[in-house]
């Protein structure tokens, strides 16, 4: 059980039910996943990252149980990303158009066998939003982001090269890379090829801006998004923010911060001026 740090201190984890039954089933080999993600999510150990794990599945299941919650998730997504790409000055009809059908994609139910496979082929324990929108997608993003192939770091880097020859020379990059992904996809319409059609939109401006090579104040979106989204992983992870006693607990606590965060994020794209 935690003990070294200072939010463990402060924290009686013999008073939160649903950590300790994260615990049992940890100890039990129940709460499995495919990547550890305990640091970047400011755990003592792995078994305190399952421990808290267990209860943050459940707890996102209950939120995607919700409509309401789901549809201002997706809502929130949707603005939240096109102002992003208006304020790298492109037009961001091409992603409403990817977003919208990765959504009646992943809302009919059809379709839920066909995800689950794909998921399950990723080593995907659980489809829940913890892992597949936070860790599958947005978390092995950043990851990607972060060590580019070296081919992109520096063209990005490059500061005799003009912002808009970097941007073609980018996309055609991009789009060769993803093009040898789709070929390896053994389902060709599914999960993963909608969200590459998303990632192909998205991963130029991204870059550019996570890299510097954009201009500064959309390099400092880019930023602010970033932190928004560790923070909030942060904090869900965090003891002294979340309650760990019941899954109702947690899933308030969870739905609260989630779009707190989501809303900071829309006032600040809102708040800055739209480039000409």
């Amino acid at each position: 059980m935690p003990s070294s740090d200072r939010e463990s201190i402060s924290t009686d984890f013999a008073s939160l039910a649903l950590y300790n039954a994260g615990l049992r089933a940890t100890q039990n080999g129940d709460v499995k996943y495919r990547k550890s993600r305990a640091e970047l999510c400011g755990c003592d150990s792995e078994q305190d990252f399952a421990a808290k794990l267990y209860g943050i599945r459940l707890a996102f299941r209950r939120l995607m149980d919700d409509p309401q919650t789901m549809q201002r998730l997706v809502q929130y997504g949707r603005i939240i990303m096109a102002d992003l790409l208006r304020h790298d000055k492109r037009d961001p009809s091409e992603f409403y158009t990817a977003y919208d059908r990765m959504i009646a994609f992943i809302t009919n139910e059809n379709n839920m066998d066909t995800i689950r496979s794909e998921l399950k082929s990723r080593k995907v324990e659980s489809t829940n939003l913890w892992d597949t929108l936070f860790d599958l997608i947005i978390l092995d993003a950043f990851e990607d982001l972060q060590r580019p192939p070296s081919a992109i770091a520096a063209l990005v880097k490059n500061s005799f090269i003009s912002k808009s020859m970097k941007e073609s020379t980018l996309n055609n990059l991009i789009w060769s890379i993803i093009k040898v992904k789709r070929q390896r996809l053994q389902v060709k319409d599914g999960f993963i090829s909608h969200f590459y059609d998303i990632s192909q939109i998205l991963t130029s401006s991204l870059a550019m801006g996570l890299f510097g090579g954009s201009d500064r104040e959309f390099t400092e979106l880019c930023i602010y998004l970033k932190e928004q989204i560790f923070g909030f992983i942060l904090e869900i992870f965090n003891p002294n923010k979340v309650h760990f006693t019941k899954v109702e607990d947690l899933a308030v606590d969870i739905k609260k911060l989630l779009f707190d965060r989501m809303e900071l994020l829309q006032i600040k794209l809102l708040n800055e001026l739209l480039p000409a």
